[in-house]
């Protein structure tokens, strides 16, 4: 059941990001809040979730004291047996935490937490089918089709914590649209950190056009949208989309960074 304030809940997990140094510190400073609400309750756990949990994995005992467990964005489906860990081996600061804990610290943890924020090995490949349960009510969704990325920009964090590109297969994706249209939904939005590389590195590959295509043609949804694009993949089958897919809405965004080519070379665009 979902606690009404913070005050009152049993298990608090903060889903982080860390693309933006500022998104990193909010955390600290969450984190910090939320171990004065425990010294009222001892039992109360605390988990960090997303690409922070991904992004300092070897160091979360020192930049995040106090933080029961942490789980990486390609590994939310683990949530509920860190919390049953938690719950089994009692309140952080506890001496009889057991040396197979999952709680932050110890050599052990750090070992077995690997393969619930590893980001570049086999699991990687797993996606979360974020389909709302029977009952929920909403007119829009959003649907993974691509993670991870290959350009290395100079300033960016996001291969490092995402891992290489990958591509879901184009029949989990079709099948968890049919299933929202289902429930109601008309409009989806495919995300990824590079969607339009879609099916790139896939042998055979079905392009990201095609597969906008396909959605349009087999699920019954009634309008589509993508974030985000790298302009260095942009077809001209993804464009000749805007002008014959029915659902396809006049959206397009395409994060072009800058007019200078010496600064685009610098940030290691292309």
């Amino acid at each position: 059941m979902l606690a009404a304030t913070v005050e009152e809940a049993d298990i608090i997990i903060l889903n982080t990001c860390s693309v933006r140094e500022k998104a990193v510190q909010k955390v600290r400073s969450e984190v910090g809040r939320l171990k004065s609400i425990r010294q009222n309750k001892p039992n109360l756990i605390i988990g960090i979730a997303g690409c922070v949990a991904e992004h300092a994995t070897d160091d979360l005992k020192t930049k995040f004291p106090g933080v029961d467990f942490v789980v990486g964005p390609d590994h939310l489906e683990g949530v509920v047996e860190l919390v049953r860990q938690c719950l089994q081996d009692g309140p952080f600061d506890s001496p009889s935490t057991s040396s197979g804990s999952l709680r932050a610290g110890s050599s052990t943890e750090i070992q077995s937490r690997k393969r619930w924020t590893g980001t570049a090995d086999e699991e990687h490949k797993n996606f979360l089918c974020a389909t709302p349960a029977q009952g929920e009510h909403s007119v829009k969704a959003p649907v993974v089709i691509q993670k991870g990325c290959d350009n290395y920009c100079s300033y960016c964090i996001v291969p490092y914590v995402r891992g290489s590109e990958v591509s879901r297969p184009p029949q989990e994706i079709l099948d968890e649209i049919r299933s929202l249209v289902d429930r109601g939904v008309k409009e989806v939005t495919l995300l990824g950190q590079n969607v339009n590389s879609y099916g790139a590195k896939s042998s055979p590959g079905i392009t990201f056009a095609k597969l906008i295509e396909t959605i349009a043609a087999q699920t019954g949804l009634k309008r589509l949208r993508f974030a985000t694009s790298h302009p260095k993949d942009v077809s001209d089958a993804l464009i000749e989309q805007f002008a014959t897919n029915p659902i396809l809405m006049p959206h397009f965004h395409l994060p072009a960074q800058c007019g200078s080519d010496r600064l685009l070379t610098m940030m290691n665009r292309g």
